[in-house]
């Protein structure tokens, strides 16, 4: 397996910031907004936008954002933590180039049924927090030494409670990286990239070495016996212990 070509920038639409919605109908420059507010005023290749509990809101955006794609302003669109259904539904709209998701080798529940209905309507599918927060590159075995607000301090996974079960399941991970004479990091995201050519992993990395470490993945060449020992330790049905986010919010599956 091998990565060619340029990687570039996903901007996302939040569907409920009223700027933009106003801003499509009025047809105003810039379009285009980053999920942190920041506006810009150049041309992407994805308009990505979340979906929200309001999927006819969304779907009017969509609808809207549309637009822009004739305009030449934004060349494809693409969606984040949307269901089988809101895909197709959406689909009707205009055509959706990627959606984007939470997926790595302990979260698997995409797998059911929207990875299946990327795969029937076309759409490619971008994993984000493919390393697990951190937690599946080995460098995180403690919460100790994050900062004080640090949102992993709250994921269910990583508490007392759980977290001892989890590097159980760590180690037996990096049993399968050893023989493989490769790092975990590169593990998980091999092991993405054996899922499918139309999977991407979207590792996030503050460190010139961590991306040294990334970009060689590709050229991990897993088993089919490789592969069983994964599904064996994080099965599709869940091998970790702990949601993946407290309360409702851990059934993203819609």
């Amino acid at each position: 397996m091998k990565l060619s070509g340029r990687v570039k920038p996903i901007t996302y639409l939040k569907a409920h910031a009223p700027q933009v919605i106003r801003g499509l109908a009025e047809g105003k420059e810039p379009i285009v907004i980053t999920v942190r507010g920041e506006a810009k005023a150049v041309l992407q290749d994805i308009a990505s936008y979340e979906e929200t509990q309001e999927t006819l809101a969304l779907l009017k955006v969509l609808a809207l954002t549309a637009r822009s794609v004739e305009a030449g302003k934004v060349r494809h669109l693409g969606l984040s933590e949307a269901g089988p259904e809101t895909l197709r539904r959406a689909s009707k709209v205009h055509p959706i180039t990627a959606l984007q998701s939470e997926y790595s080798v302990w979260v698997r529940d995409y797998e059911k049924d929207t990875i299946p209905a990327c795969r029937e309507l076309g759409i490619g599918f971008v994993a984000y927090y493919a390393m697990g927060r951190g937690f599946l590159s080995g460098k995180l075995r403690t919460l100790d030494g994050l900062e004080p607000t640090d949102t992993r301090r709250r994921v269910p996974r990583l508490q007392e409670e759980n977290i001892g079960y989890n590097l159980g399941l760590l180690d037996r991970l990096k049993e399968v990286a050893d023989d493989n004479g490769c790092t975990l990091a590169q593990l998980a995201l091999a092991w993405i990239l054996h899922q499918g050519d139309d999977l991407v992993p979207i590792p996030g990395m503050t460190e010139m070495a961590y991306l040294e470490e990334n970009i060689v993945a590709p050229d991990v060449e897993l088993s089919a016996d490789d592969l069983a020992r994964i599904d064996g330790i994080f099965p599709l049905d869940g091998g970790a212990k702990g949601p993946r986010y407290r309360g409702a919010r851990d059934d993203k599956n819609r």
